[in-house]
């Protein structure tokens, strides 16, 4: 990680990367203060040792919000290709479904990270759902629990991916559910 890394002086007023567009680069911040904009409006602020672009590059979705410079600082920035590589693998760990249920059955949760709309049409049982957009600006509130086990799933794998990984980040015990379609067959909550 450390050859691959690089460091990038950012200007006051720049912007990092920009909502909807493609994902390219992981980034850290070293020194310096970003501002998080969402369709315009700053929802949050970003300081030394936080990450940021890691979303697009497991989900292969656009990039979610603009990421702009507050003041002069320096980045670390790390490839798609190297963070695929380096990064994703060790920081995302996998269950089957067969796991997820004996895990389920000694506490662990269930966290869909679909949309609301998705939710609603069909879950798994005994589920919470936290959907991706918000999961970095809510993810406090998931804090008081960070003694629990949570598995995370979506339709695909792409979304809980990136949940996962931005889960395992914050520190809590976390697991990606390989199997979605599976787990919809055996264990769906009736509506």
């Amino acid at each position: 990680l450390a050859e691959k890394i690089e460091p990038v002086n950012a200007k006051a007023g720049e912007t990092i990367i920009r909502q909807n567009d493609p994902g390219d680069y992981y980034y850290v911040i070293r020194e310096g203060n970003c501002k998080v904009i969402h369709n315009g409006v700053e929802v949050d602020q970003m300081g030394p040792t936080e990450a940021f672009g890691e979303e697009a590059l497991l989900s292969g979705a656009p990039r979610n919000a603009t990421i702009e410079m507050s003041e002069d600082g320096v980045l670390m920035r790390l490839s798609k290709s190297d963070f695929d590589q380096l990064m994703a693998p060790p920081m995302i760990d996998k269950v089957t479904t067969e796991q997820a249920i004996d895990m389920a059955r000694k506490g662990a949760i269930f966290l869909d990270v679909r949309s609301r709309e998705e939710y609603k049409s069909r879950r798994l049982i005994r589920s919470i759902n936290l959907p991706l957009n918000l999961l970095r600006v809510k993810l406090n509130k998931l804090a008081p629990n960070k003694d629990k086990t949570f598995i995370v799933y979506c339709d695909t794998g792409v979304r809980s991916s990136a949940a996962s990984f931005l889960m395992k980040q914050e520190g809590f015990d976390v697991h990606l559910l390989a199997e979605p379609q599976s787990a919809f067959q055996k264990m769906a909550a009736k509506n």
